[in-house]
């Protein structure tokens, strides 16, 4: 509107001013095409690559160095009998604080840990239950238990949170992150073999039992909860066997479209507009 009330001079001036940046851009485009195709950005491309390939060449060859320097101020510090000096190498810098408070005594716990008339001892459960709502295996497809990459431990390890506590062997996941490169090729060994084999190892179906601590009167026991540690590489394991068992129940639709929750790929928003179009429709 505002254009038509312009007068003739005005409009041509605008559009002598609209050629010439539609000339200019034109220009731009052009640059930015033969700047694509020319041999000089090739070789930049080719040389970036190449650095970055040294560069993470020369990475993994320092870490290798510093875990074998570890390794041997470990071996050294556990040869002396010099074990403040061997967790202090194992343990994160950020320590945690102790708190001291008192607790009920040892001897009192086991009433607390029966499993049904199971007289366990305490703190460590020695049986796993076999009979009930258990999952028939011969339903399970062999064939999704696709061999365990290293690629796809460390990815495992990147995740798992460094302050937990170890079951019977003793060995904090902060041990298989710092020395990550001798412990994974030995971990893909030992996870393809379980695979193949179809058994559990033995060791690992031993567990111990942690009161841990709510809130109120640190004497009651009504105040702790019980926590099962497993073995470390148990762990590990486990995350390897909930992705086999995720692609499982996707494959073969065990699990109805419409539940969303604790799966890959679905989120809160879409079964929210789900469930608001839903509520319009009907």
């Amino acid at each position: 509107m505002e254009e038509r009330l312009l007068d003739k001079k005005v409009q041509e001036e605008l559009k002598v001013l609209k050629e010439a940046r539609k000339k200019e851009l034109i220009q731009i485009v052009e640059k930015v095409k033969a700047l694509k195709e020319s041999p000089l950005k090739v070789t930049v491309v080719l040389q970036m690559k190449a650095i970055r390939r040294d560069y993470k060449q020369l990475l993994k060859q320092k870490k290798r160095e510093a875990e074998i320097r570890d390794i041997k101020q470990l071996s050294e510090s556990f040869k002396m009998n010099d074990m403040k000096v061997f967790w202090r190498e194992i343990q994160d810098p950020e320590k945690r604080k102790s708190t001291q408070q008192k607790c009920p005594e040892p001897e009192t716990w086991p009433p607390y840990f029966e499993i049904g008339n199971d007289t366990t001892p305490l703190g460590v459960l020695n049986s796993i239950p076999t009979e009930g709502n258990c999952f028939p295996l011969q339903e399970l497809d062999y064939s999704l238990l696709e061999e365990t990459k290293e690629e796809e431990i460390k990815n495992i390890l990147k995740n798992q949170k460094g302050g937990t506590a170890p079951g019977l062997d003793g060995i904090p996941i902060m041990v298989y992150n710092k020395f990550a490169l001798s412990f994974v090729p030995i971990m893909v060994f030992i996870f393809n073999a379980i695979l193949s084999t179809h058994k559990w190892p033995e060791a690992w179906k031993t567990s111990v039992i942690l009161p841990l601590f709510k809130k109120g009167n640190a004497e009651e026991h009504s105040n702790y909860r019980p926590i099962s540690l497993i073995p470390t590489m148990s762990k590990i394991f486990e995350k390897i066997i909930d992705v086999i068992l995720s692609k499982w129940l996707d494959v073969y639709e065990k699990i109805k479209e419409e539940q969303g929750g604790f799966r890959a790929r679905y989120n809160t928003a879409d079964r929210m507009f789900v469930l608001h179009a839903l509520s319009e429709k009907y």
